[in-house]
């Protein structure tokens, strides 16, 4: 089976996973979109929509090549998130840094990405609901024990 055999029904159940990473992605990035973050809806999309598209893709062709390793378009992903990442996260003198939790929501929705290419999507959608649970509950703590609610750093 050569690259050209990949039929239509397999590339419309690519699409599918694509859409459901996205759709997780999307409820992580509302989630910080409604508190004012950089990385909002859009980025956190694109990125567990491409992270599914690259473990599906390099996964298939690993199986095609029969010498390849499956787990190689993670191990990329993974890189390049860690990069975006960094470029969320900013300190400022004498101050904490901020875009930490934006910058680990990006990561995750490129793992959730992953975890749906691979056959964790009902996994992948429960982590979506505790990762916005944590988010919207833990987010509402403050580091000085006052009673009302804090912006949390990113």
């Amino acid at each position: 089976m050569g690259i050209a055999d990949i039929g239509l029904a397999q590339q419309l159940e690519l699409m599918a996973v694509i859409a459901w990473a996205m759709a997780l992605g999307g409820l992580v990035g509302w989630e910080r979109q409604l508190v004012a973050k950089p990385a909002g809806l859009r980025t956190h999309m694109l990125v567990a929509g491409a992270a599914a598209l690259l473990s599906w893709v390099t996964a298939d062709l690993s199986l095609l090549a029969s010498n390849g390793d499956p787990t190689r378009g993670i191990h990329a992903i993974i890189t390049g998130i860690g990069f975006i990442g960094g470029g969320t996260i900013l300190r400022q003198r004498d101050e904490m840094p901020s875009g930490l939790t934006t910058a680990a929501t990006v990561m995750y929705t490129a793992v959730l990405g992953s975890a749906v290419a691979v056959g964790y999507g009902i996994s992948a959608t429960a982590a979506t609901v505790l990762a916005i649970l944590v988010l919207r509950v833990f987010g509402w703590t403050r580091r000085d024990g006052a009673d009302e609610p804090a912006e949390e750093p990113a």
